[in-house]
Parts: structure tokens; sequence; C-alpha cells
């Protein structure tokens, strides 16, 4: 688990040429390296992750290839 101090920016909006809605996520030193080994054994699997705030989880995205930079961009059936 990752909690909220770990995070280094936290944005949301709706990317150019998109109609949906993206979170975008950047990670601090250590919580980078946890990231990264979560995505590498969910990625493909079709399991997901949650993003969780104040007890709700906000979205749930899969993941689709490892995210090894220590960034993440979830977009897909997100609302405002």
């Amino acid at each position: 688990m990752i909690e909220g101090t770990e995070l280094k920016n936290a944005s949301y909006g709706t990317p150019q040429n998109s109609v949906g809605w993206a979170v975008d996520l950047s990670f601090k030193s250590q919580a980078r390296n946890t990231f990264a080994d979560v995505t590498k054994e969910l990625a493909g699997t079709g399991r997901t992750f949650a993003i969780v705030l104040a007890g709700k989880v906000l979205a749930a995205p899969q993941v689709t290839t490892p995210l090894l930079a220590g960034n993440s961009l979830s977009t897909g059936t997100l609302t405002q």
C-alpha cells in the first residue's frame, strides 16, 4: 500500500484529444519502487489496483503494462 504522504503530485482532468477523465499520479522515492513492483505483478492479468481517498474507492484501473517511472495516468470510465 502507498499512503498519500508518498505522493509527489496528484491531478485530474481531460487529456488533450480525449473525451474522458484521467487521474495522474506521481510518487516520491520508495513509493516509486513499490508502485513499479505492484504494476509488474498486475500487468496483463486483468486484476486492478484501487485509488482510495477517505476510505472511498475513486478508481480501480487495470494495469496493461508495468509502470516503472514512478508515474500513473489512469483513463477510461472515470467520472468527475
